[in-house]
């Protein structure tokens, strides 16, 4: 049995990611359709081989904003935020600034770390 005791969340903080070995596998945040597509883009490699196309554009010396890193690797921009979520939390590529975006929102522009 439990002891009792409620554990209060910070509002504030980022979410947590469970599961996986976050940042160098895919995460996620509840059980259940998350999860499940963590593990199974993570199964598949395609997420390894996101992440290392990826990396090699910003080892490379480039910067890009996520619009501009979709159109370079062909890549879809809801595979790639993660991904960039999990190279940034490994240190490996950092935000330089933010610009005004293709669609008239502000993105970040990242860079190597």
């Amino acid at each position: 049995m439990g002891t009792g005791k409620m554990s209060q969340l910070d509002l504030f903080a980022p979410p947590r990611k469970k599961g996986g070995r976050y940042p160098n596998a895919a995460g996620w945040k509840e059980a259940g359709t998350s999860k499940e597509a963590a593990e199974r883009i993570e199964g598949s490699g395609k997420a390894k081989t996101i992440r290392e196309r990826l990396l090699a554009l910003f080892e490379a010396g480039e910067a890009h904003t996520i619009y501009s890193a979709g159109r370079a690797l062909n890549v879809a921009q809801f595979s790639l935020r993660p991904r960039l979520s999990e190279l940034h939390s490994q240190g490996k590529i950092r935000k330089l600034r933010m610009t005004e975006g293709e669609q008239g929102v502000r993105v970040w522009i990242w860079v190597r770390a």
